[in-house]
């Protein structure tokens, strides 16, 4: 089947023959179209545009731009906030994804399976904040690499910032004597080997209790299977109605006789063994 083209097709497709060539189809397209409206076609008109054409043209301009926001821009943000949207949905999600924290490929040689070195490792992955496009109020560690002399941890977060475990801090006083605040008497320790965080020098085990220090981690207070659920009458149970979102948010819906939420921000009970 033949198909004929008046001349001004026939021009306009081998303006857009002539683009680059590395550009895709959709791009190379996009771009013929907006320098053809920026052209505004006064040669068609002879110089003398209405000003319905005008309104037009700028109707067609906007349509182009909507066009470029979904080709190119949408994209890149998407790809940038990939790592960020699973960790929103995650702990509002009843079902949860053993594969969030779990290797799916079989065994490895971590502790549980994780795909984390250890248990706060594994936490970190998505609790501590890797780019500035990173949103949401569950970071609690600053990357050391964001932490170098007089720049302070950033996340203001309930549970604070593990940062400040990393911050050494020595001065003189007035009478001239050194004084100094290491980073591990900053806050209690957690052991996340993968971002540099240890167990405490000073405290073998947890002050006033015989916890090991060398074991405490994210997952020895806050329970990463959400077992522990707010019923309607009030009540904390590990058992009970199906837990059906997060109860940790201003927002959360309140549980009824049907189902229930998540505890504050998944807390273990008396008794609980990580």
């Amino acid at each position: 089947m033949l198909v004929s083209y008046s001349t001004e097709e026939s021009a306009g497709l081998a303006e857009m023959a002539a683009l680059p060539k590395d550009e895709s189809p959709a791009i190379r397209l996009l771009a013929f179209q907006i320098n053809n409206q920026s052209q505004g076609r006064h040669e068609s008109y002879g110089g003398n545009i209405s000003s319905d054409t005008m309104r037009m043209q700028e109707d067609t301009l906007a349509l182009l731009i909507c066009r470029v926001v979904m080709v190119i821009v949408l994209p890149v943000l998407a790809m940038n906030l990939s790592d960020v949207a699973p960790v929103l949905a995650f702990h509002n999600d009843p079902t949860f994804s053993c594969y969030g924290c779990h290797n799916e490929k079989g065994s490895s040689d971590h502790i549980y399976n994780l795909i984390g070195t250890d248990q706060s490792s594994t936490c970190l992955r998505c609790h501590q904040r890797k780019g500035t496009l990173d949103i949401g109020d569950h970071f609690v560690s600053t990357d050391e690499t964001k932490l170098s002399n007089g720049q302070p941890p950033t996340e203001l977060t309930p549970g604070g910032d593990f940062g400040w475990l990393k911050k050494d801090y020595r001065w003189k006083d007035r009478e001239g004597q050194a004084e100094y605040s290491i980073g591990e008497e900053h806050g209690h320790n957690i052991v996340a080997v993968e971002y540099n965080y240890g167990m405490s020098s000073e405290h073998p085990t947890a002050p006033g209790g015989t916890y090991p220090s060398s074991a405490l981690s994210c997952s020895s207070c806050h329970d990463p299977h959400g077992t522990y659920r707010r019923n309607a009458d009030g009540s904390i149970t590990t058992e009970g109605p199906p837990i059906k979102a997060s109860g940790s948010y201003n927002d959360s819906p309140e549980p009824d006789a049907e189902s229930s939420v998540s505890v504050y921000r998944m807390l273990a009970g008396i008794g609980y063994q990580p």
